[in-house]
């Protein structure tokens, strides 16, 4: 009964050229590409409109063209390989280079016996081959490019800037081969041989150049304008440096340790005595590679060095972690060092303050004992809500009646306007308000106007009776006070963490907010950064149960669309 019930043609995949809620959903994350598509039914868009008349033409919107694929489908949704290789492919390249690299380094120069070798008889020939990953590369990353693209992008890049970039960087991958065949061309012919003005050096010091600027146009330049949706999220210089130091140092030791293994594998091809393909001379390759024998021992070559390749990709993932390790503990040294110099639970109200209630008004700040300045103003809303906390605490039995009071403001919530000349209650401008003749409300009763003139009338604790000041100051929860000496900071961290939270789960709970705390508060998600919810699943055959009225009046406590 509850099997889903697909139309036909739809019950493995999707095709994937289907505008689905996914593309939908780009769509309505990109302002841009949303007001050149969505067009009425007379033809034109609906943010031509005066934007006054938007919301009453919005019935007349054309949502079949609207929403058609070819106006919204950015990529191609293919099961396969394609796909993996086109969003990954700087990667496989990366590896490629490194692991060509070291097989080049650790085969070493063959004897010179006047052949000419197929890798190269020289170490500067033998790492030229590596430029060859260039056009290779591109043309197995273009292939995937175009499996992956859709009809839209495709259309994108029928214009004529981006039909020259396209060519320009067809020409710039090719080039390493005709440079690479001039290289072996000329050794081929032997010393003193060159192609007019271009002799092997030449050559070489052109074939490197090109090589390296391909590589850099595959790696630096990750993707085309129609691959992004939107542009990408900026990166502060320092970070950016950082980044690449990271991935430097961890690659660097990578490679460094993956020679053991690459001259392990080249002596067991030795032992085994397998056809060394790099080494074998051209005239030699040209009489034997027909054979049977020859064909099979190059075929365990292959084989053999292939499994090389996966295992040096995955080891990638090791090494990672173990540079995440070494850089997690810098960091967490250089973040958290305040942690041994301070008590950072005494801290939560100011902090909590200042990036929660952050557009809150302040209730002031109180004075320590010494008549020193708290670090930052407290919000009106604080003492409220750490008291619905610790009742919280209480409730499920994570501390007893005794630490309930002591570590609580033991706020009365009350509605009353501005007067002053009494301690211990404050208000949301800062100033010390009377309480008399103040009608006392819950939270929950207090109405807007009332929370504009929030007032907060702090009933001291007699086990805990430390006040943060003598004339304006109020009473706070004993773990909210802090000394300024190291010793202060060592007898009241001691005293206060173990009379606030004798219970494990409660001390783990208060260290976490104020470790949360002391670190950088993430902003809110922004358009198009914010996770979208969709409900639109136009292949499933289920028929919508819910009606328009019951949409638009609400139904079973619910409120109207």
């Amino acid at each position: 009964r509850d099997q889903k019930k697909l139309r036909e043609g739809f019950d493995t995949y999707l095709p994937p050229d289907v505008a689905n809620y996914d593309d939908w959903n780009e769509l309505f994350c990109d302002p841009e590409r949303l007001a050149q598509g969505l067009v009425l039914h007379d033809g034109t868009c609906l943010f031509e409109q005066r934007h006054a008349k938007r919301f009453a033409v919005l019935h007349r919107v054309d949502w079949l063209a609207s929403l058609d694929k070819y106006e919204t489908k950015t990529h191609r949704e293919v099961h396969s390989l394609w796909g993996v290789f086109a969003t990954t492919h700087r990667i496989w390249l990366l590896h490629a280079v490194l692991f060509a690299a070291g097989i080049c380094y650790i085969s070493g120069d063959p004897p010179q016996s006047g052949t000419v070798r197929l890798q190269g008889s020289s170490a500067a020939v033998r790492f030229a081959s590596i430029g060859l990953l260039v056009p290779l590369h591109g043309l197995l990353w273009s292939f995937a490019r175009w499996e992956t693209a859709s009809q839209t992008a495709l259309r994108w890049n029928r214009t004529l800037c981006s039909s020259l970039k396209g060519i320009g960087y067809s020409i710039l991958w090719m080039l390493p081969l005709f440079t690479y065949a001039a290289v072996r061309y000329l050794e081929f012919q032997g010393d003193g041989a060159s192609i007019g003005f271009v002799t092997k050096g030449i050559a070489l010091v052109a074939h490197y150049d090109v090589s390296v600027l391909g590589l850099l146009t595959h790696l630096l330049i990750p993707g085309r304008p129609c691959d992004r949706l939107w542009s990408l999220t900026s990166v502060p210089v320092r970070q950016r440096v950082c980044r690449y130091i990271f991935w430097i140092v961890v690659l660097g030791l990578k490679f460094y340790m993956s020679l053991v293994i690459f001259r392990a594998v080249a002596e067991e091809t030795i032992t085994l005595d397998l056809v060394r393909l790099g080494r074998e001379p051209i005239s030699e390759i040209s009489r034997v590679w027909y054979s049977t024998s020859w064909g099979s021992d190059v075929l365990e070559w292959l084989l053999l060095w292939s499994m090389s390749f996966c295992l040096f990709v995955a080891d990638t993932g090791l090494w990672y972690q173990a540079g995440c390790t070494c850089l997690g503990v810098v960091f967490i040294i250089t973040r958290r060092h305040q942690f041994a110099l301070e008590h950072t639970a005494s801290k939560i109200p100011e902090r909590f303050s200042k990036k929660v209630f952050s557009f809150s008004a302040s209730a002031g700040g109180g004075r320590q004992r010494g008549g020193s300045k708290r670090g930052a103003p407290l919000s009106a809303y604080f003492p409220m809500m750490w008291d619905r906390i610790m009742e919280q605490m209480r409730s499920e039995d994570k501390c007893d009646n005794e630490v309930w009071h002591e570590q609580s403001f033991n706020v009365r919530v009350v509605a009353a306007g501005p007067r002053s000349g009494a301690d211990g209650a404050i208000n949301s401008s800062g100033g010390a308000l009377a309480a008399e003749d103040s009608v006392s409300r819950t939270p929950s009763e207090l109405s807007t106007s009332d929370m504009s003139t929030l007032q907060f009338t702090l009933q001291p604790s007699e086990s805990s009776g430390t006040e943060l000041g003598s004339d304006d100051g109020v009473k706070v929860p004993g773990m909210f006070n802090r000394g300024d000496s190291i010793i202060d900071l060592a007898v009241m961290s001691g005293t206060y963490t173990s009379r606030a939270a004798n219970n494990a789960e409660m001390r783990w709970r208060l260290n976490s907010i104020a470790r949360s705390l002391s670190m950088p508060m993430p902003m809110p998600f922004r358009a198009p950064y914010i996770p979208g919810i969709t409900v639109l699943i136009p292949h499933l055959k289920e028929d919508i149960l819910t009606t328009k009225e019951d949409l638009y009046s609400g139904s079973g406590g619910t409120g109207p669309l």
